[in-house]
């Protein structure tokens, strides 16, 4: 009984939480093709059990040009991207599952215009990450998006700017389509540890061109990372710029812990931006006290000890109705010999 007992109250001690769920990012690397009039949707899938919170892409190449990075099912991210070079390049395009949550995700989705659009995650439902999807051609024109951000509306919000040449295009093509990840369940999202980085821009590259001013570039590079505190999981990241303007395809990484801005700009003003963990936490139900004690206990080690209480008294009453064993029957005879003596017949000895 003691050993059942002793093995009980280690299971309960060393239990997870209830509700309690992890995130693992799945990785693919794919080698996007030169052509240019192509787009490449590239996706990768979450492993089974497992459900999207967030996802974004990772890329090498200053050439590669991301359209779209956006929830594709409940189960895939899938990022489209355009290789004007003419060589190979490499993506890698990242998706963030779920495993263990008390609740499932969905994908709410708003269309509209530059220079934003926003989705809301509907009652109940928290946010853990979105992205876009732009109807942007080589030939037809459209948009470039320039931020994709949770918003303190628990939505999520993509910015987009026009690019030069495009009003041209055919009627309709600048629509950008915003995707916001929302989880059910107990969970709860924060977006408090953002962080600002600054674009930093280097040393000018300058030509001369006859009969213009001399035409000068500057590279701008800036890399972050985002984390989320002890105890929470994160789900994603977005990126908005709240100063200045960001070279069109500059950003490299995004979506995950690391981003990363490699472009070039006709001038050296300020650009700063804000990068925006979002973490998961989920809080277990509270536990009610014993009325005899004044502080909360685990549940599963108070119910270990009023049963280990109930033996021990159980034990104590059995102990208390049962004689020790030797001590029945025992008995203590007391022999004695009695002597007379008389006077009268004592004689004396020679």
């Amino acid at each position: 009984m003691r050993s059942f007992v002793l093995i009980a109250l280690a299971a309960a001690l060393s239990a997870p939480a209830a509700g309690v769920a992890t995130a693992q990012t799945r990785s693919r690397t794919f080698d996007v093709l030169p052509n240019q009039a192509q787009l490449f949707p590239l996706s990768v899938e979450c492993e089974s059990g497992e459900e999207v919170v967030g996802g974004g892409f990772s890329s090498a190449s200053r050439e590669l040009r991301v359209i779209s990075s956006y929830p594709s099912s409940p189960t895939s991210w899938t990022v489209v991207v355009w290789n004007p070079s003419k060589t190979l390049a490499p993506l890698q395009v990242n998706v963030r599952c779920l495993r263990g949550a008390d609740g499932h995700t969905s994908s709410q989705t708003v269309a509209g215009q530059p220079p934003s659009a926003q989705a809301q995650c509907p009652s109940g439902t928290v946010v853990t990450g979105g992205g876009y999807r732009s109807s942007w051609a080589p030939r037809t024109g459209g948009a470039v998006v320039t931020g994709s951000y949770p918003t303190a509306g628990n939505g999520w919000a993509v910015e987009a700017a026009r690019l030069p040449g495009d009003a041209g295009g055919a009627p309709g093509t600048q629509k950008i389509e915003v995707f916001a990840v929302c989880l059910g369940g107990k969970a709860s999202s924060s977006t408090l540890g953002a962080a600002v980085t600054q674009v930093e821009a280097g040393t000018p590259s300058c030509i001369a061109v006859p009969n213009f001013a001399q035409q000068c570039t500057f590279p701008r590079t800036a890399s972050q990372k985002v984390t989320c505190a002890a105890g929470e999981v994160f789900s994603s990241s977005g990126y908005q710029v709240t100063s200045g303007t960001l070279p069109n395809y500059a950003v490299l990484t995004a979506g995950g812990e690391i981003f990363e801005v490699s472009g070039a700009s006709r001038d050296n003003s300020a650009i700063a931006m804000r990068l925006t963990p979002v973490c998961l936490t989920w809080l277990a139900a509270p536990v009610p006290a014993p009325a005899s004690l004044q502080w909360a206990l685990p549940a599963g080690a108070a119910v270990l000890l009023l049963l280990l209480l109930a033996v021990f008294l159980v034990r104590s009453r059995s102990n208390r109705n049962k004689k020790p064993p030797g001590s029945t029957g025992l008995e203590v005879t007391v022999k004695s010999q009695r002597s007379a003596f008389r006077l009268d017949q004592l004689r004396e000895v020679s």
